[in-house]
């Protein structure tokens, strides 16, 4: 009973969420610049689920940068139209970027979306150059859950033992920097992250047996794994900014590269705050372009 209640409780929460970026759909205008190759599968047994889209400049130009973009959505809901804008932003800052759909729970669990990401980047590995991308100068993007599906991603390249207990399949490229936006990293405690990652790891409490599961507290996962370089962007009015400043913390005592930015609550010239994944949802705001610009400084030059 409990289950079905949370299967429609999801179904309202998506079809509102669906409503609010539909305004923000319209405004997606493929710019001069950028050429996009859409609906590419990467895993041909997980239909809609299991497709990419490439992002690359129309210059031709070859041994870019490329960046994997993950899409946010609490784990439940999302696509990767939804970051269209800000994936030609990257573009137009001189990144092939691969933007990736991936299975939504209750369908499959956590776990299984973190291998969906691996597989993308199984693709990415074989495929960049096709589109002038160099694979070996990659990095890996994500907003929200979508941060925390990237940043276990990123682990599995870089610890053996983190890839066997989740099962993924092996990538020999690991990206060389990290960049989230408005992240979920803390699923442990008590709160948005605690509520949607029991829905996410699956029925009951056997997922604290997985072996994954351990790796899911930043603290195990830090000392289990060196990552790259992180780049973190967040604000006072994202109602989990304190996820990406305890992940700053944790990454400062871990002795790791990173940089941070994280905007105080306060309103815009036009009314608008910086609210969660704001950088996502307008990358043409002045201090989002002016960002940016510095994100793609870091991320070329670690």
């Amino acid at each position: 009973m409990l289950r079905a209640i949370m299967h429609v409780g999801v179904g309202v929460l998506n079809r509102m969420m669906a409503r609010n970026d539909a305004k923000i759909e319209k405004q997606k205008t493929l710019p001069r610049g950028v050429v996009e190759f859409a609906n590419i599968p990467y895993d041909e047994t997980s239909g809609k689920f299991g497709l990419l889209d490439v992002y690359a400049p129309s210059s031709g130009r070859t041994d870019l940068p490329v960046i994997i973009d993950v899409h946010g959505g609490g784990f439940f809901y999302g696509n990767k139209e939804l970051n269209k804008r800000f994936c030609y932003a990257l573009v137009l800052r001189g990144f092939v970027v691969v933007s990736v759909n991936y299975r939504l729970v209750p369908k499959v669990t956590f776990d299984k979306q973190v291998c969906d990401v691996v597989k993308a980047m199984q693709w990415v590995e074989r495929n960049a150059r096709k589109y002038g991308g160099d694979p070996n100068r990659l990095s890996l993007s994500g907003d929200s859950a979508g941060a925390c599906l990237a940043l276990m991603a990123c682990a599995v390249t870089y610890s053996e033992k983190v890839r066997a207990s989740f099962g993924a399949e092996k990538v020999l490229t690991r990206p060389r920097s990290l960049f989230f936006q408005s992240g979920m990293f803390d699923l442990r405690k008590k709160g948005t992250g605690l509520r949607l990652a029991k829905y996410a790891y699956g029925r009951g409490f056997m997922y604290k047996k997985a072996e994954w599961y351990k790796y899911t507290d930043l603290g195990a996962l830090l000392v289990g794994c060196k990552l790259p370089p992180v780049f973190l962007s967040s604000s006072e009015g994202d109602f989990i900014g304190a996820h990406t400043l305890e992940f700053a913390e944790r990454l400062e005592k871990a002795g790791a590269r990173y940089q941070l930015d994280y905007r105080k609550k306060e309103k815009r010239e036009d009314g608008h705050e910086y609210f969660h994944v704001y950088l996502v949802k307008h990358p043409e705001w002045r201090e989002c372009a002016v960002m940016l610009n510095d994100v793609a400084k870091f991320l070329t030059t670690v």
